[in-house]
């Protein structure tokens, strides 16, 4: 009886990675408003199995690692830059427009900003070819 060739956990990696653009492409529609609720939903669960996929397979060798790591460092520098900065920025633009009714720059949106850094930078380094 055949069976089916094994999947290596770097293709594996690789292929979680573009499904992961995809989820944060739905994730800024659904933040947009542009996306249903269920289709949120739906975008949800992919993502959070994209994620699961991507950490356990992070170190299958040393290409998929370089590009955890770039990933990773740019999540981390985005999150730290959005906190440290996006209240100054939001004062600057309230200042510059005039209207102060609401927040441009919420904090909660952090995470949003570290997951999609983590993946403009993990699709970028495998797109250059990064080791």
């Amino acid at each position: 009886m055949p069976t089916a060739p094994k999947i290596s956990r770097s293709s594996l990696h690789l292929a979680a990675g573009w499904v992961g653009v995809v989820a944060i492409a739905f994730m800024w529609a659904r933040k947009a408003d542009v996306l249903s609720g269920t289709v949120g939903t739906i975008w949800g669960m992919l993502f959070v199995l994209t994620v699961l996929v991507l950490f356990v397979t992070r170190n299958a060798d040393e290409y998929v690692a370089a590009l955890w790591r770039a990933g990773a460092g740019a999540a981390f520098i985005a999150l730290i830059a959005w906190e440290l900065f996006g209240p100054a920025m939001e004062g600057f633009i309230d200042g510059l427009a005039g209207v102060e009714d609401n927040m441009d720059f919420p904090a909660s949106a952090g995470p949003a900003v570290a997951y999609t850094a983590f993946f403009v930078a993990h699709t970028w380094a495998r797109i250059r070819g990064t080791y």
